[in-house]
């Protein structure tokens, strides 16, 4: 069954759209370039090309941004099969059901009472916005861009927001902590995604191999302590180590990993992780 799953899911990769890599100026730093993230977008159902493909370097309207924020929350359905009010008259037919998800859900407020902007293209500055309201329910998006600064807002408006840039950003949105809801708080946006069922810790880690970066970390206590393999700060694989065991690990992001097992100052035993077997 297992690999059925992942066979029909490697086909659903391979409809995806192409686009050009490296389209916009955001670079989230991770293994894969912002082409590979737009394919892992597309495969987990939460990105769609055009007839001409990805498109990653065209400029995002905000009607467009209403689709894909939509999308991204695993809401496209819900929002295309329940009619949807809202105030604005300048949207179009298509995207009228995404925008009135987006108002009858706080995530948007028009660019001003009757009008939504739908032609206008989008800021890297709102679509930031729209990632902080859908998230954590405020208009505060710092934690997005805590490591690279206004500047990096700058030179993206400057340059044009662009479609690779909304890529870009929605891919480093999943691993960010997920405020909006009280009963979820703690988790990842990937995570919530994963419980509300938009798509599987193996999808997931089928779709972001070699995308996004992965960690190790531990979980449990006592006899029941794990090591688990994270993407996102989902839970892809993971195996019972004991209270005894340890980590050896300075820098998370080379190899190889060790695992010690037995208390520290008594006879250990180290045991190198090889990632393929952690992955499976």
């Amino acid at each position: 069954m297992k690999k059925l799953v992942s066979i029909c899911f490697a086909g659903l990769l391979l409809t995806c759209a192409a686009g050009a890599a490296n389209a916009g100026t955001i670079d989230n730093g991770y293994p894969g370039d912002t082409e590979a993230q737009a394919q892992m977008l597309c495969g987990l159902g939460l990105f769609r090309g055009t007839e001409n493909g990805f498109e990653l370097e065209k400029p995002m309207t905000r009607a467009e941004a209403a689709a894909m924020l939509t999308r991204l929350l695993g809401a496209e359905q819900e929002a295309l099969t329940t009619e949807r009010e809202h105030p604005f008259t300048d949207v179009p037919q298509w995207a009228d059901s995404y925008v009135g998800y987006l108002y009858e859900n706080g995530l948007t407020k028009g660019v001003s009472a009757a009008a939504y902007g739908a032609q206008e293209n989008v800021t890297c500055g709102q679509y930031c916005t729209f990632l902080a309201r859908a998230s954590r329910g405020e208009d505060d998006y710092n934690f997005l861009i805590f490591d690279y600064g206004e500047q990096m807002l700058a030179d993206c408006d400057a340059a044009g927001f662009v479609r690779g840039d909304a890529v870009s950003l929605s891919t480093r949105l999943l691993r960010e902590t997920y405020r909006k809801n009280g009963s979820e708080e703690g988790k990842s946006v990937a995570q919530v995604l994963v419980d509300k069922g938009v798509f599987t810790a193996e999808q997931l880690g089928e779709a972001a191999q070699g995308v996004m970066p992965h960690f190790y970390t531990w979980a449990g206590e006592g006899e029941d302590t794990e090591l688990q393999y994270t993407i996102a700060g989902v839970a892809i694989s993971s195996v019972k180590v004991g209270e005894d065991a340890h980590l050896c690990m300075p820098n998370r992001e080379e190899y190889p990993v060790y695992l010690v097992t037995g208390a520290y100052g008594e006879e250990e035993t180290l045991c190198r992780i090889e990632m393929d077997p952690m992955r499976l």
